[in-house]
């Protein structure tokens, strides 16, 4: 569900959650001299300029009401580095920072900043980075996974989804 700000406020005057779920990955060549400047950019719009935008005009609306929760998601791939484009590893490792940041400034109103980092989930990157097809790695993720018996599964592949709770 896509949300504006002013949506939000309009519906209930109130913005207590925003979750950041921008998923973009761009070309996903795992060269330096593979990636292009204009696949760089773009993802680093979607990413990280993206989820700036997003926490600071959440922020407009959760500072002066002092309580509010930012969460981003980042990705393993801002913990174990190889298995993805450098483009969407530095992009998930902004996302990270951006998070670290604004916790300090966000916590002296009582707002809470967190990412979340999912690991294995059955998405187009993660199956073109291992290539291999969907259902044997859905197989081996839920094999080598801690939740038994659930198969996580990216969204439908928009690669830009934000989503503002109430």
């Amino acid at each position: 569900m896509h949300v504006t700000e002013k949506e939000a406020i309009k519906l209930n005057d109130y913005l207590t959650l925003i979750v950041d779920v921008k998923k973009f990955s761009g070309d996903l060549g795992k060269t330096i001299s593979g990636t292009t400047n204009e696949n760089f950019k773009k993802l680093f719009d979607v990413n990280v300029y993206g989820a700036f935008l997003g926490a600071k005009h959440a922020a407009r609306v959760m500072i002066p009401r002092k309580s509010g929760v930012i969460l981003f998601t980042a990705s393993l791939a801002s913990v174990v580095c190889g298995e993805t484009s450098h483009a969407y590893t530095m992009s998930k490792h902004a996302i990270v920072g951006l998070m670290k940041n604004l916790c300090v400034e966000m916590g002296q109103y009582g707002i809470r900043v967190n990412a979340i980092s999912p690991c294995a989930v059955s998405t187009p990157i993660l199956t073109h980075s291992l290539e291999i097809d969907k259902a044997t790695l859905d197989e081996v993720i839920t094999e080598s996974a801690v939740l038994k018996g659930v198969t996580l599964t990216g969204c439908n592949g928009c690669g830009s989804c934000s989503i503002v709770f109430s």
